[in-house]
């Protein structure tokens, strides 16, 4: 019974993942759900993992510290502040890496890489905006 749970809540999160692309960041699963939180991250970090596009690969980390700002700025508008630090430390790392990721572009410097550097530029500008309009 419990992998017939695991693989339900697998595919709902799978799909809410591709409904929402194009919607603005919203907080899914919050840190105070601790099982699906620790699960949605799981997932999260399986589908970075298996993207071997190093643009592709950092839009998905910011997208994933986006949902990450937005449930942090929910914790703290529910006074959850375990919780909060919570999305904070992951938002935290997940932009660490995006960076690391960046610089590992930089220095390969080719065509290829150089568009994606491009298009992860505009990735960035999108992604402090809408952090922008969570903050407020």
């Amino acid at each position: 019974m419990n992998q017939k749970l695991f693989i339900f809540l697998l595919i709902v999160i799978l799909w809410s993942a591709v409904i929402h692309a194009d919607e603005a960041v919203t907080a899914g699963v919050s840190p105070d759900n601790a099982l699906l939180w620790r699960l949605e991250i799981l997932m999260e970090d399986i589908n970075t993992a298996a993207t071997a596009n190093q643009g592709t690969k950092i839009e998905k980390i910011l997208d994933h510290a986006a949902e990450r700002g937005a449930e942090l700025e929910k914790m703290l508008r529910w006074e959850k502040t375990a919780a909060a630090e919570k999305a904070a430390e992951k938002h935290e790392k997940l932009m660490s890496s995006a960076l690391e990721k960046i610089q590992e572009l930089e220095h390969k410097n080719t065509e290829k890489e150089f568009e994606a550097e491009v298009h992860i530029e505009e990735a960035i500008g999108m992604y402090l905006g809408q952090m922008t309009t969570i903050m407020l």
